[in-house]
């Protein structure tokens, strides 16, 4: 499972990402302010958690993207102040409010069970391009072949599938993808990335991933173009 958390600041959101990735849920860590934020992106992930401090302001535009985030997939607001709850009634619109001091332990496997149980946030087919993805059999097309991805080959092309026409650093695939404790001397990623090129991007004039010279790899959202 892969999900978005939201924050003030990515400081305050990596021990959630960390303890979160433990429950095997691996997590992309935005804040709320950043100009990049488009809701209609977020369908890609299997949930959004938003993390409210006290120091958060919820401005009207804050309100407004966080109920369009919801008509496209579920929200989970870990809410420190209760303020949250004065301003979206849960649930509505797939919005779900917890307290700040629910374990995260508990809260997985909340998130799990509504994802997954309650047909909410249904897991859509990913798709970039040719390309596409189906969270729910891990099996992968393009070229008018399926191929079924193993564990860490389906984590790595849903996080490179879910953060197309950014750079992605060996470091933060591993961190990622990976335990943290994962060896960077080792040639894992290279390896898998070579098998996934081998199943889903071996034609030259068609490729979508492109290794970036000393600071790792980048998934187009349209072939590569090949002088």
């Amino acid at each position: 499972m892969f999900v978005l958390v939201l924050t003030d600041t990515t400081a305050h959101s990596k021990f959630l990402s960390r303890g979160l990735k433990y429950e095997n849920i691996h997590s992309n860590v935005k804040i709320f302010n950043d100009l990049w934020f488009n809701p209609y992106e977020c369908p890609s992930y299997s949930a959004v958690i938003c993390r409210m401090t006290r120091q958060t302001i919820l401005e009207e535009t804050l309100i407004k993207n966080i109920n369009d985030i919801s008509k496209q997939c579920p929200v989970f607001i870990l809410d420190e102040t209760s303020s949250a709850e004065n301003v979206f009634k849960s649930p509505k619109n797939n919005i779900f409010i917890f307290t700040k001091d629910l374990p995260l332990r508990k809260l997985a496997f909340l998130i799990k069970k509504l994802v997954n149980t309650n047909n909410i946030g249904k897991q859509n087919m990913l798709k970039v391009c040719d390309l596409e993805l189906d969270p729910r059999t891990r099996k992968v097309e393009r070229f008018g072949e399926k191929h079924f991805l193993r564990n860490k080959e389906y984590q790595l092309l849903e996080y490179l599938m879910s953060n197309t026409d950014q750079i992605l650093s060996r470091q933060k695939i591993l961190e990622t993808v990976w335990d943290r404790n994962a060896n960077l001397f080792t040639n894992t990623i290279d390896t898998h990335i070579h098998n996934l090129r081998k199943k889903i991007d071996y034609k030259e004039k068609e490729q979508l991933i492109e290794t970036v010279h000393c600071s790792g790899y980048i998934m187009h959202s349209n072939p590569k173009i090949v002088n």
